[in-house]
């Protein structure tokens, strides 16, 4: 029998494995593998058809199997404004460049639109060419990316607010670009511990009027200031009946407690009317800028306090007969109260300005100018200091001048006085007791605390005022230097220490100096000392005596601002976006690290100037896009957006979307 050498072909004539398994069964293991996965897969064919979609693809565009036989355009899944760019996309596979991550807004049967990330290439399937890849839905990736780019801006516009009202109408005009968020109000915490309505968007004026102010003892004032966010899935799970709430329609509710050092300074309420329950990143967006804001709040209310101090003191020095007055650190007259005309003859407004000592006569011109100098210098107050003075039609007269010198982050400001007109009756003693009254009550209004160290005795002396900065009354700490030594905080106990021994030691170095002292509650106060050094007769040092200034509050403003920039920082240096600003008064710009190295260039590789821009976008896109900032320029529509080409540093080229906000820094 003749012996015949034979080889099995499949239906395509191709041999089978090696393995034993057929072609057909690895075809049907391949298949039942891409339809078990969860990531949506497809093909199209050259007719831009759908010929293949396994089940996670149909589940993401809603599509039945009878959908898919019956066949469809690949357009049917894209939405318009981005059919173009799929159909650009499609051919570019087509001829066989692999299409990476290419982002597109797709459609659903239903009409539901989302992002999503397309991953493809052309493959050959015996002689028909296909384009088979895979679809990823980015909505939370750009859920993330919107949500940093609201925190970013909402940063960069807190900083520039010069009031409460002001900073919350920013919050909140940023908080409704919020997925899902429809109105809003943030509530400032008054010192009775009432929340007032300060600032409120997509609310009925009837709903405002009613909820306008929350009394302390409220109910909605003490879910307010609970301290923790609370999330209402709905009105009838309120612990509270709250008809207002009901009536305006509002489902989903959140209350956030904006803080600062733990203290509750407003409550941000935010709602919708579609929703019964706020989604997780929503949350996380709200508790991030109320974060944010508790140090801003914080600073605006310092700053709101001392502007309003400032109004009771003018308003006090326009009622006085004595005349008040304020300098600056050389001297020159910042402000002198109306009752000044009466005394000198002269209009305020014709002596602010001009140095104190202009008033004075000549032979007094010397010793008032040393006596404000040393008292600057000690940081001490200026006390009853005899003075002859004179008016506008060149007579003079007797003038008592008293004053207490006020400090700015460490260094002299100025003085804060009164002038009396004390001819005739300066040596009475009921106008000394006066005067040392007011003096007292300058001094126990500025919160300064007074010290009196005798070198000799070693005895020491504590005003009532510089223990009440600490927390305790006058007859609960003794007068002795062992009770300010115990109480310094341990990080700041060398270096005060030193600094005061430093200054009982030639050249005798003056003594200012800032440190923790604890407080009667266990916690720490800062305090800013400042004290002379008095000698005895033989030049020995013999006696130090100064003053306390509690700046703790200017502390916590200070750490809150630097926190501010800290977080500003790090989000800049979080960012996948090249960040680049030009200010446009000074022609001056400024890219930030993850603008160069986009382009594959070391950061600050080139300088940041509108020539540098210029030179590296792709000449076909220059003169579009010279004429787009052109444009935005004269018109300044609210947001300036371009796309073009820029040159990276291997020579090609990469599209860019670029997006602007052109703002103006507001007057103070």
């Amino acid at each position: 029998m003749k012996e015949t050498n034979s080889i099995s072909r499949d239906e395509h004539g191709q041999s089978p494995q090696s393995d034993g398994t057929s072609p057909s069964d690895k075809s049907a293991f391949f298949a039942e593998f891409v339809e078990s996965l969860p990531q949506p897969v497809f093909e199209i064919d050259t007719n831009r058809r759908v010929t293949f979609a396994n089940q996670a693809a149909l589940d993401m565009f809603e599509w039945s199997d009878d959908d898919l036989a019956a066949g469809f355009d690949a357009h049917r899944v894209v939405a318009p404004e981005h059919a173009d760019l799929f159909a650009e996309a499609l051919q570019r596979a087509l001829q066989g460049e692999s299409l990476q991550g290419l982002e597109l807004l797709f459609r659903a049967k239903s009409g539901r639109a989302f992002p999503g990330a397309v991953y493809c290439a052309r493959v050959q399937s015996g002689d028909r060419t296909l384009v088979r890849g895979f679809v990823t839905d980015i909505t939370e990736r750009k859920a993330s990316e919107e949500l940093l780019r609201i925190q970013r801006d909402l940063n960069q516009e807190l900083t520039q607010a010069a009031d409460i009202q002001e900073a919350f109408n920013l919050v909140l005009e940023f908080i409704l670009r919020l997925e899902h968020v429809e109105s809003g109000g943030i509530y400032l915490v008054d010192e009775s511990g009432g929340l007032r309505l300060i600032s409120h968007a997509g609310l009925s004026p009837e709903f405002v009027r009613a909820v306008e102010y929350c009394a302390p003892d409220s109910d909605r004032a003490q879910v307010g200031r609970s301290g923790k966010p609370i999330y209402v899935c709905s009105t009838d799970k309120l612990q509270i009946p709250d008809r207002d709430i009901r009536k305006e329609g509002l489902r989903a509710l959140a209350i956030i407690p904006i803080m600062f050092s733990e203290k509750v300074l407003a409550v941000m309420i935010v709602a919708a009317h579609h929703i019964c329950e706020f989604p997780p990143s929503t949350r996380y967006a709200l508790e991030s800028i109320a974060s944010r804001l508790g140090g801003i709040v914080s600073r605006l209310k310092t700053l709101q306090t001392l502007h309003e101090s400032e109004a009771r003191f003018r308003s006090m020095a326009e009622q006085m007969m004595d005349v008040l007055y304020t300098t600056d650190a050389g001297g020159i007259i910042t402000y002198i109260s109306p009752s000044a005309q009466q005394i000198f003859g002269w209009l305020p407004q014709d002596m602010i300005g001009k140095a104190f000592v202009e008033f004075v006569t000549d032979e007094e011109i010397r010793r008032a100018m040393f006596a404000f100098q040393s008292a600057m210098t000690t940081g001490m107050q200026l006390k009853n200091l005899a003075l002859r003075l004179k008016r506008k039609d060149d007579s003079t007269f007797l003038g008592e001048v008293s004053g207490v010198f006020t400090a700015q982050q460490g260094e002299q400001a100025g003085t804060v006085g009164i002038i009396r007109n004390v001819t005739g009756f300066r040596d009475t003693e009921e106008e000394l007791r006066v005067s040392r009254d007011r003096l007292k009550m300058a001094i126990e209004g500025g919160n300064i605390g007074l010290w009196d160290w005798n070198l000799v005795t070693n005895q020491v002396y504590f005003s009532p005022e510089w223990k009440k900065q600490i927390g305790y009354r006058d007859d609960e700490i003794a007068n002795k230097y062992k009770e300010w030594e115990d109480r310094l905080h341990p990080e700041d106990r060398e270096s005060t220490l030193s600094s005061l021994k430093a200054s009982q030691t030639p050249p005798y170095p003056p003594y200012r100096v800032e440190f923790r002292l604890r407080h009667k509650d266990g916690s720490y106060r800062w305090i800013m000392a400042r004290g002379t050094l008095q000698f005895d007769d033989h030049g020995q040092p013999a006696r130090v005596m100064g003053t306390n200034v509690d700046i703790t509050e200017r502390k916590r403003t200070e750490e809150a601002l630097l926190e501010n920039r800290r977080e500003l920082r790090q989000t800049l240096e979080a960012t996948t976006d090249g960040i680049w600003s030009w200010n446009l008064q000074t022609d001056t710009w400024w890219f930030s690290p993850r603008y160069y190295t986009m382009l594959d260039y070391k950061p600050g590789e080139f300088p940041a100037s509108f020539e540098s821009w210029r030179n590296l976008i792709h000449p076909n896109d220059l003169n579009s896009a010279l004429q787009v900032v052109e444009k935005y320029l004269k018109t300044k529509p609210d947001t300036y957006e371009n796309e073009y080409r820029l040159r990276t540093s291997r020579g090609d080229y990469r599209w860019i979307h670029a997006r602007a906000r052109c703002r103006a820094r507001p007057a103070r």
